[in-house]
């Protein structure tokens, strides 16, 4: 049974992204609910508007495993509504944090770690995930503050690096590329083994294009099930 918020003051740090393709997917039979009220995401699961979080913590208790997708835009309501219900943090069993390289979101970041643990909330149960970065470059060069923090505060972290797949896959999942990828590989060799003539190559731009997703994909997952044994397994 694991309820996880993944919240942060700035936007576009890859909260709905990582939602979508890390987190739910490693946890069995998991609903997704959204916070926001003003940017759009193609995640899927219910959406409510930050001002109605009192409800968010009612919800959360009919789901085995729950993430909750706070958006930038109604954090401050979000933890309002913690101060208001005495403990109720502790209905959480962890509190993602990403992080990209850009300074306002490393500010914010600071910011809302501090609050985090204002609110009584141990460093065991607080993962940040410092995201997009490029890979020729280390994310204790891009982050020092955040990782200095995380050192004191015993905050597990761990580095998900820029990779254009998120950005090919608008509707399926990283893990649900990867599923399909044998699939795709055999319709793709069924094809090529026809005469050149009978080949229809529009078909094979697009399953060749799907296997290039695919690969992607693969080692992304594998990443993905790497740090996440690395942050949640106490």
């Amino acid at each position: 049974m694991t309820k996880i918020a993944v919240v942060n003051f700035s936007g576009n740090v890859g909260k709905s992204t990582l939602t979508k393709h890390f987190l739910a997917p490693r946890l069995p039979g998991c609903e997704v609910i959204q916070v926001e009220s003003i940017n759009t995401t193609n995640v899927d699961g219910e959406k409510v508007s930050g001002k109605y979080f009192k409800k968010v913590i009612e919800e959360i208790t009919l789901y085995e495993n729950v993430v909750v997708d706070v958006g930038s835009s109604n954090v401050e309501q979000a933890f309002t509504a913690l101060k208001d219900l005495d403990d109720a943090h502790e209905d959480f069993d962890y509190f993602v944090v990403p992080c990209v390289p850009d300074g306002k979101q490393q500010n914010d970041t600071l910011e809302l770690l501090t609050q985090l643990q204002e609110f009584g909330i141990p460093g065991s149960k607080i993962k940040v995930i410092l995201n997009y970065v490029p890979r020729d470059e280390t994310a204790e060069n891009l982050f020092p503050s955040i990782i200095g923090y995380c050192a004191e505060m015993g905050i597990k972290w761990a580095t998900v690096y820029y990779n254009e797949v998120f950005e090919l896959l608008t509707k399926s999942t990283v893990d649900q590329v990867v599923a399909n990828l044998n699939d795709v590989t055999a319709r793709i060799k069924e094809i090529q083994a026809k005469p050149a003539e009978e080949q229809n190559k529009k078909k094979l731009r697009e399953l060749a294009s799907l296997r290039t997703s695919g690969r992607l994909a693969r080692g992304v997952k594998k990443h993905f099930d790497e740090i996440f044994v690395t942050l949640f397994n106490e």
